[in-house]
């Protein structure tokens, strides 16, 4: 058997160690974000990366040290466990460069760095033409990274578009001026485009132009001064010039051509040349003709003034040469009176009687289709009375609310008037301001003037105007259309459960108003406590009263007077009612002395206590009974507008309906039985014309029948009111026209 023996030998192979280089390229593209990475190899120790031989960036155990100054640009570092990189913005053409890793001194990877670049166009400048030339420049570039160029043309503000490198335009017009832009453009690997372009100003040089210029036809031995208007062209520096058709040489310089004193020679057939100066020598111009054709137009005679009185014949007239014969109109104002053909020689015109208001400023104009408008004027001024503009022999003026005349009167006359204006009695007026101002010839404007009127200061007025020629005598009258004046002399007087109101009414005559009487407990919100009294006569004194009042309170009373523009009220007045104490019966503690003297006490008082109270209830039924029969007395002294009060005694007998049963009609009959004697003796106490309405008694009185406050009463008395919060109080403003119906 063999045997197989096994020998194992180690060789150990030793060898310098190799440096394994990676090359690549990396394509970037001007104006993009680059970054660099290399591989990080498994060495240890200090690694670098190089832009050619200047160390960028310094990675030492994790950490990473830039070097800015090792670049003139902005870039950063960073390190991951593969890869160190440097990173850039708005990569430039410049930038393409190799880059390296580097570990102790030992160069391990490199990267070439490509950056591709647009073409560059080179300035195109300024570029000047002739309008009508054909135009032809070409645009010079140098190619890019990648070389291939595509060129093109493009007008600024313009959707046009022309291909290729050379721009070519023929036939010029001065339309195509402006900037024209060459783009040069190349095509990056990424699919981007790198492009560049230029301006080119075309400027077309065009001549002037002149405007069409009308014929003209002066009129002889005038100045004619004729514009020539021109636009200019380019350069727009222009010489204008003027030539006649037949005459050699230049018959006038500048814009405006200026004949002064012309004459029939000077007719003829004119042009206006304007020229400009092209950069290339040569001229632009442009011209226009036209014909001066003198003839003779219309003349007129100087003004006139003729004077005539009311009535008589007035003929105006004016002398009138023209050559061929004019067309003569007469105007008054913007009013045309007559028309007249073919004149030459005296024009008129007449008026068969004339009147007040023919006074005035005539205008004759005249027109021959070679001179328009030629016009004079002719003055006619009429003698006459005077009287009102707007006819009639009176006139009326509305006052309102501010109580402030200031109105016009228009009068009418020639020469200006005199006047007076007093009361119908013949006394002077001292009241109103009066001044009368010229307004023309025979038209004059009388002022009324006054400031816070008075009631005495309305009615009517005579108003006497005069001159030379007669009279005129003027009704004025001043109404009123205003808010009552508050009523005086309120005379308030409070009793048990009622208030008694008495005052002068501010009624002066026109417009019918209503009062109401309103009280309140604190001053400041009214209620209105009575029915509404008509008011129609001037300076009456009215007296009403208000019931329910409560004992033991303090109250305000004011009336309140209404018309259709508004209301008023009176200064307040206040009263108090006194508290009612019941006698109470206390019962006397008698000591008990002896039985006897106790019984005769309690007699003698007895027939004491009776006695007494008979005595007081007749007495006090003869006092009811005067103060019924004054009652009666003064509701047949008072007007219409007074409400008849209720007694306690009243009272007592009246049903819920209000009306009086049985008992009482009775002891009512009874007293007026008493009263009617002494009555009849009385002649101050007379039934009133119109008898008062029965109220019922104030304590059965449903609520609806008082007003609760001021708007209810103008809705039962007008119809409808607005009113407005004005210191906390509801004020009544805008008031309809009333109804027609009595308190």
């Amino acid at each position: 058997m063999a045997t197989h023996v096994y020998i194992v030998l180690a060789i150990t192979i030793m060898y310098f160690p190799t440096i394994l280089r990676c090359q690549n390229t990396v394509t970037s593209e001007v104006g993009a974000n680059t970054c660099i990475s290399l591989p990080k190899s498994n060495n240890t120790g200090t690694f670098y990366i190089k832009r050619s031989s200047e160390s960028l960036c310094v990675f030492l155990n994790g950490e990473t040290f830039p070097k800015p100054s090792a670049w003139s640009r902005p870039f950063s570092c960073k390190e991951s466990i593969s890869t160190l990189s440097v990173c850039f913005s708005n990569t430039m053409a410049t930038d393409a460069d190799m880059f390296s890793s580097v570990v102790n001194d030992k160069m391990e990877y490199n990267v070439t760095l490509t950056v591709q670049y647009p073409p560059t166009v080179s300035l195109q400048g300024t570029q000047r033409t002739i309008e009508g030339e054909t135009f032809s420049f070409t645009c010079l570039y140098n190619p890019g990274y990648p070389a291939l160029t595509t060129v093109y043309w493009k007008k600024e503000n313009s959707s046009n578009k022309y291909t290729g490198q050379t721009l070519r335009l023929p036939d010029v017009r001065r339309t195509y001026s402006g900037e024209y832009v060459c783009v040069a453009e190349n095509t990056y690997s990424s699919g981007n485009k790198g492009s560049t372009n230029s301006t080119m100003i075309l400027d077309v040089q065009y001549p002037p132009v002149v405007s069409p210029i009308d014929d003209v036809k002066p009129e002889v031995h005038t100045s004619v001064n004729v514009p020539c208007i021109v636009t200019p062209g380019n350069p727009n520096t222009t010489y204008v010039y003027w030539t006649k058709s037949g005459y050699s040489g230049v018959r006038g310089t500048g814009k405006t051509l200026v004949l002064s004193y012309i004459s029939k020679t000077d007719s003829g057939t004119y042009s206006c040349i304007a020229e400009n100066n092209y950069y290339s020598g040569g001229k632009g111009n442009d011209s226009q003709s036209f014909t001066i054709d003198v003839l003779y137009g219309p003349t007129l005679g100087s003004s006139k003034t003729l004077t005539v009185n009311e009535g008589q014949r007035a003929t105006l007239s004016v002398s009138i040469t023209s050559n061929p014969p004019s067309l003569v109109s007469w105007h008054r104002g913007d009013n045309l009176l007559m028309s007249q053909e073919s004149v030459n020689g005296t024009a008129s015109y007449t008026i068969a009687r004339a009147q007040c208001n023919d006074t005035g400023t005539y205008l004759v104009t005249a027109s021959n289709g070679i001179q328009s408008y030629r016009s004079t004027t002719v003055y006619l001024y009429v003698n006459c009375s005077p009287r009102l503009t707007t006819a009639g022999t009176s006139v009326t003026f509305y006052v309102g609310n501010n109580r402030y005349l200031q109105e016009i009167i228009l009068i009418q006359s020639y020469p200006r008037p005199n006047f007076t204006l007093v009361l119908p009695n013949g006394a002077p007026n001292r009241n109103i301001i009066t001044n009368i101002y010229t307004i023309s010839s025979n038209q004059f404007r009388l002022t009324l003037t006054r400031s816070s009127l008075k009631p005495e200061d309305y009615g009517r007025y005579i108003l006497d105007i005069s001159n030379n020629y007669g009279s005129r005598t003027v009704s004025v009258s001043i109404i009123p259309q205003s808010k009552p004046y508050p009523p005086v002399q309120v005379l308030v007087h409070c009793g048990h459960g009622e208030g008694s109101v008495t005052w002068q009414s501010s009624y002066f005559g026109y417009e019918q108003q209503y009062s109401i009487v309103q009280f309140s407990t604190d001053n400041a919100n009214f209620v209105n406590g009575t029915h509404v009294t008509t008011e129609n006569i001037k300076q009456k004194i009215y007296q009403t009263r208000v019931y329910n009042f409560q004992d033991g309170t303090h109250y305000f009373l004011r009336v309140l007077t209404i018309n259709t523009h508004g209301f008023s009220t009176s200064s307040v007045k206040n009263c108090s009612i006194g508290a009612q104490k019941d006698e109470l019966s206390n019962s006397s503690t008698v000591v008990v002395g002896s039985v006897l003297g106790t019984l005769l006490l309690f007699a003698f008082g007895a027939v004491v206590f009776f006695s007494f109270k008979y005595f007081t209830s007749a007495k006090k039924v003869e006092e009811r009974t005067m103060l019924y029969c004054n009652l009666r007395k003064t509701i047949k002294s008072t007007d219409n507008h007074l409400y008849e009060q209720y007694t306690s005694e009243i009272q007592e007998g009246v049903s819920d309906k209000g009306t009086l049963d049985a008992k009482s009609k009775t002891k009512k009959s009874e007293k007026d039985t008493k009263c009617k004697k002494s009555e009849d003796n009385d002649t101050r106490y007379t039934a009133s014309p119109v008898p008062l309405k029965a109220l019922k008694p104030p304590q059965k009185v449903k609520k609806e029948k008082l007003y609760e406050n001021t708007e209810e009463l103008a809705l039962r008395v007008f119809g409808s009111v607005t009113t407005t919060k004005e210191d906390g109080k509801d004020k009544p403003q805008v008031l309809p026209k009333p109804k027609k119906s009595g308190p």
